[in-house]
């Protein structure tokens, strides 16, 4: 698959795959593909209407894939926030009684 620059919404690495990057290429139509280098080329291993059907696809290709940027709906995360995140919640629920 050919894209012109034109075409092409954002692009971000999203995650590693055998220590090569892994890449998010969103269209301006909509479409969402996940791509890895492989001998020097790049690959699709998944593709959808939405990010994360894209990253099934991919997971189901490719299980062996370590996403590095995460999501929650549109918005991009890092591993760092979300692990912020998460040992505040479970903070705030052990000192409600609620963990």
């Amino acid at each position: 698959m050919n894209l012109d620059a034109k075409n092409i919404l954002k692009r971000e690495v999203i995650g590693k795959l055998n220590g090569l990057p892994v890449s998010l290429v969103v269209t301006k139509g909509g479409l969402h593909l996940i791509f890895a280098s492989k001998n020097g080329r790049q690959e699709a291993l998944g593709t959808g209407p939405h990010a994360g059907i894209a990253r099934w696809i991919a997971e189901k290709s490719q299980p062996g894939i370590m996403w590095t940027s995460l999501r929650k709906s549109e918005q991009t995360y890092t591993a760092e926030e979300v692990a912020g995140i998460v040992t505040y919640a479970l903070a705030a629920m052990v000192s409600n009684g609620k963990a």
